[in-house]
């Protein structure tokens, strides 16, 4: 039987999400100051491409993570299956230097911006890889198919909630889409 991404997307909707719209999109996470620039250019563009630029006003994101992530996924742009990731969980709103993630200044997002986009379009769009788990770090498998994408854990991914499984959930719900640029 022939599968194709708007099945999964809507099979997702229907049985593996809490939130029925979640499935429906891909989400960029920034802040407030990053997002400012890219609708000023119009134009996502990686953490590499950004800081050469000098569009990256926030770093969003734990120095420590980011030194051992490797290049190729900071010079993509990254975005999640879902909001309210753990990323987001430890880095977002307004917090004293002495709270923020490992003490790290750079992790803060102040006042966090999602951007949404068509799920279904980005993952047809040529190169376009994804992963079950985070490309943060030393990431993981990634992945190009159709037939890899049906296979994902989705109740996983967008499991919501508190559970006892938490540190198997915390990567799932750290799922990728990555966009070479």
């Amino acid at each position: 039987m022939t599968v194709n991404y708007r099945e999964v997307i809507k099979e997702n909707c229907e049985k593996h999400s809490p939130v029925k719209w979640w499935p429906r999109f891909a989400f960029h996470y920034t802040d407030l100051a990053n997002a400012v620039s890219v609708l000023s250019c119009g134009k996502l563009y990686s953490r590499i491409s950004a800081e050469v630029l000098g569009l990256m006003a926030n770093d969003n994101a734990c120095r420590q993570v980011i030194d051992i992530t490797r290049s190729s996924a900071k010079a993509s742009v990254r975005f999640y299956f879902r909001p309210l990731t753990p990323t987001q969980y430890y880095n977002e709103g307004f917090k004293h230097p002495a709270l923020r993630y490992d003490g790290d200044m750079n992790a803060n997002v102040p006042v966090p911006i999602f951007l949404l986009f068509d799920l279904e379009k980005l993952l047809s769009m040529p190169g376009v890889k994804f992963s079950e788990s985070s490309q943060s770090g030393h990431g993981c498998k990634l992945c190009d198919s159709v037939e890899e994408f049906a296979q994902f854990e989705f109740d996983k991914i967008y499991s919501a909630g508190w559970s006892e499984n938490f540190d198997e959930l915390k990567r799932y719900r750290h799922a990728e889409i990555i966009v070479s640029g």
